[in-house]
């Protein structure tokens, strides 16, 4: 027959204090534990420090047995004593458990704690209690937590390299286009033409009739008789003399603007 599933997990107390009764001998059982994984650090501490060492409460039907023979008088002493005893023990097992109860609520991995004691028993041997303390699974949904050796993770993990491709793609977007070349103005012609050729050249390819860059200016069509219809249908062209006023115009602005580059 298949061995039935567990129910919960299953704490032993009168088990346990006669186990770990010394801290070396429980030093030397759970030990090997916690370097095998099954026992984590915080567990391990809260056994070390409730199992092993001295136990007020294998005491306390002593003391009120005591208690009852210095409260009472000569001829109900026996009485009393028993009394006190049972009622001293009975309170010392209460308390003692109360603290295995706390003990077993608190540990971080309680399938790890259980794997471990299932190691303990093979080594020392198993006699059942009296009283034996259950945790459902339920409380830790419903099923058995897998054994998963405690690995050390670097602190700073190293992202995958192919989601850096990505992420260069996501930061670039999809319909930019390169930007085309804005045109070039009259005024960036003269200021290219005066960095490569000097102010000096500038002006004399002006004084010359040609551009500041030595490029032949260009001839303007022969303009034609003026008559009325022309007047309402083509532009005035230029004369020869509103040429001269052009070209003073443009050496002042020249002029001006060699001040500007100058101060």
């Amino acid at each position: 027959m298949s061995k039935p599933a567990p129910t919960g997990y299953q704490y032993n107390p009168q088990w346990m204090d006669d186990t770990f009764r010394n801290r070396k001998e429980a030093q030397s059982l759970l030990g090997p534990e916690v370097q095998n994984g099954n026992l984590s650090r915080r567990d391990y501490d809260a056994l070390m420090t409730t199992l092993p060492g001295f136990r007020f409460t294998e005491f306390t039907g002593a003391a009120v047995s005591a208690a009852a023979l210095l409260l009472t008088s000569a001829r109900a002493q026996q009485t009393k004593i028993i009394g006190g005893y049972i009622l001293g023990l009975t309170l010392g097992k209460g308390i003692r458990i109360y603290q295995h109860q706390s003990l077993f609520n608190g540990l971080e991995n309680v399938a790890g704690f259980e794997r471990a004691m299932d190691n303990v028993k093979e080594k020392v041997g198993y006699k059942a209690g009296a009283v034996v303390l259950v945790r459902p699974l339920s409380a830790f949904g419903d099923t058995e937590q897998p054994f998963q050796p405690e690995t050390e993770t670097p602190y700073m993990a190293e992202q995958p390299m192919a989601e850096q491709p990505q992420l260069r793609a996501a930061q670039v977007p999809s319909g930019s286009a390169p930007s085309s070349p804005q045109p070039k103005s009259r005024w960036d012609e003269i200021r290219a033409a005066r960095r490569v050729d000097g102010p000096g050249k500038a002006w004399e390819n002006i004084r010359q009739g040609r551009r500041p860059d030595g490029s032949p200016l260009p001839r303007r069509a022969e303009s034609k008789p003026w008559d009325g219809e022309r007047q309402s249908s083509e532009p005035f062209s230029f004369r020869d003399t509103d040429r001269a006023v052009e070209q003073a115009n443009f050496d002042a602005m020249l002029e001006r603007e060699r001040k500007m580059s100058s101060s």
